[in-house]
C-alpha cells in the first residue's frame, strides 16, 4: 500500500483560500497600494519557543503543540554577520546572504559550499558562522496569507526528509497538510533546545488542487526574494 492511499484526504472546505468562487489573491491586490509587493516582513510569524520548550508560538498569542497547515513553499536561506549580535546591537544587514543557499553575495560572497563560514566549528558553541534557516511558508485553514515559520539548522534535516518522505511516494510536499512539533534535543555544549518533527497528516483533496496551484504560483515569488530580517536570524543563532 503506497503512502497517498494510506492517508485520509483532507477536508480543504476549511480552507479559505481554496474554496470554491475565492477571491483571496484580489482582496490582496486591491489592499496593497501600487507599486507595493508582499514579503516575508508583511507576514504573521510562528515563533519557536527558548531552551528546549515543547509548544510554538503563534501569531495570535496562543501556544500550540503542533502546527497543522499546507506547507506552500520550501526555502533555504543563509546568512553571515562578521560581528556577533551582541557586539554590533543588530539591526545591521548581513555582511553575506544567499537566497538559495548556493551563491553567497556579500563579503566573502562565493560559493556556500566552500566558504569557510560554512564549516562547523566557525560558529560559536562549535556551529557554523554562516547561519543556514529554513523558511516555511504555511497556509492555515482561516487565513488568505501565508504564516513565515523560520527553522534554525538543527531543524534543516527535519524538514528537508518530511519533503523527501513524500516524494518517494509520488506525493508533492506543498499538497499535503503537514503537523509540525517539537521535541526537546541538546547540543554538544549541554545546551537545550527545540528541534521540529514532522509527520504527513493527508494529501489535500484532488478537487482543491488547482485553486491551491494557483494561489502558489502567484504568491510565492512575491514572499523568496525577501532579504533575511535581523530577528529572523536572531531566533535561529
Amino acid at each position: 500500500m503506497t503512502q497517498s492511499k494510506a492517508l485520509k484526504i483532507i477536508d480543504t472546505n476549511t480552507y479559505a483560500v481554496l474554496q470554491p468562487g475565492n477571491d483571496a489573491l484580489t482582496i490582496l491586490e486591491d489592499t496593497l497600494a501600487p507599486g507595493e509587493q508582499l514579503d516575508v516582513f508583511s507576514l504573521p510569524c510562528i515563533k519557536a519557543p527558548a531552551g528546549g520548550g515543547g509548544t510554538w508560538e503563534l501569531p495570535n498569542g496562543e501556544s500550540a503543540k503542533e502546527i497543522q497547515a499546507i506547507v506552500l513553499h520550501r526555502q533555504v536561506v543563509r546568512a553571515y554577520w562578521g560581528a556577533s549580535f551582541e557586539e554590533s546591537g543588530g539591526g545591521s544587514p548581513p555582511d553575506c546572504s544567499s537566497m538559495d543557499a548556493i551563491i553567497g553575495e556579500g563579503d566573502p560572497g562565493g560559493v556556500c559550499r566552500f566558504c569557510p563560514n560554512n564549516a562547523w566549528g566557525s560558529g560559536k558553541d562549535n556551529g557554523k558562522a554562516c547561519r543556514q534557516i529554513t523558511r516555511l511558508f504555511l497556509l492555515f485553514p482561516d487565513s488568505i496569507l501565508p504564516v513565515l515559520l523560520s527553522l534554525p539548522p538543527s531543524s534543516f534535516k527535519a524538514a528537508q526528509q518530511y519533503v523527501l518522505n513524500g516524494a518517494a511516494f509520488g506525493l508533492r510536499y506543498n499538497e499535503q497538510v503537514a503537523g509540525i512539533g517539537l521535541i526537546k534535543a541538546q547540543s554538544d555544549g549541554g545546551i537545550a533546545y527545540s528541534q521540529a518533527i514532522f509527520r504527513n497528516l493527508g494529501p489535500v483533496d484532488p478537487a482543491a488542487l488547482p485553486a491551491l496551484r494557483a494561489y502558489r504560483e502567484q504568491i510565492v515569488p512575491t514572499l523568496v526574494g525577501a532579504p533575511i530580517i535581523v530577528d529572523e536570524a536572531e531566533q535561529n543563532a
